[in-house]
């Protein structure tokens, strides 16, 4: 009998700490689910995985997290025993994500030198994206200029651009507030290029913003 109690003590010691951690694991997910609610109704999903440990390059490659020795964790694209594991195609989903022909408003650009700009208000821009010598689109949304990447999004498309966005007035990089609220993993450090939000915009009018917020990443029309 004495053994049978003792044998239960111990059963129970053991799984009082497993209980206990599955417990916090899903009031967290719970917290995540009901933030998710509140601030990205309407949004699409376009990645998800049970946790949020993880992280997104350029290039849309969806990078995993691994523990260092230290115990600390981080993002690593170095080591190939953690390479990605998933590719986002984001072309479906801006495509998919169409408006009334009666609202579409191409974005209208301009092709400015880093000469051009000195003495504008978009002077800023050369301390930022043109250099001498060198000749950059810019395109203006309301208060804001979008300064495209070199290339296309797609090789084969012309219309779909990674861009940034910077607020006109203060020369400030613009961040869409959502974006930036939770998409940090807790214990992780990864560098900013793999959780900061990223922005996209198609010449006829859509601009938009891809975002990590807990374990999914969300796709936002800004306009």
């Amino acid at each position: 009998m004495m053994r049978r109690i003792i044998l239960i003590l111990c059963i129970g010691v053991l799984l009082f700490p497993a209980c206990f951690f599955l417990g916090i694991k899903l009031r967290e997910k719970k917290l995540w689910e009901k933030e998710q609610a509140m601030y990205t109704t309407g949004d699409i999903v376009v990645y998800e995985q049970e946790n949020d440990r993880f992280g997104w390059l350029d290039d849309n490659r969806i990078e995993q997290v691994y523990k260092t020795g230290t115990g600390e964790y981080d993002i690593s694209i170095e080591d190939p025993r953690y390479e990605s594991f998933a590719d986002i195609k984001f072309r479906k989903v801006f495509y998919s994500m169409t408006f009334p022909e009666e609202d579409k408003k191409p974005i209208s650009g301009k092709r400015w030198t880093f000469e051009e700009l000195q003495g504008t208000e978009l002077e800023f821009l050369c301390d930022k994206e043109i250099y001498e010598g060198q000749k950059r689109n810019i395109y203006i949304w309301e208060d804001k200029c979008i300064v495209p990447r070199y290339t296309p999004l797609y090789e084969s498309d012309n219309n779909l651009y990674a861009a940034n966005i910077y607020t006109i007035k203060t020369g400030e990089r613009y961040m869409y507030p959502i974006a930036i609220m939770r998409n940090q993993p807790k214990g992780v450090r990864p560098g900013g290029s793999l959780i900061n939000p990223k922005y996209y915009f198609c010449k006829d009018g859509r601009i938009f913003c891809i975002y990590k917020f807990y374990n999914k990443l969300y796709c936002h029309r800004l306009n």
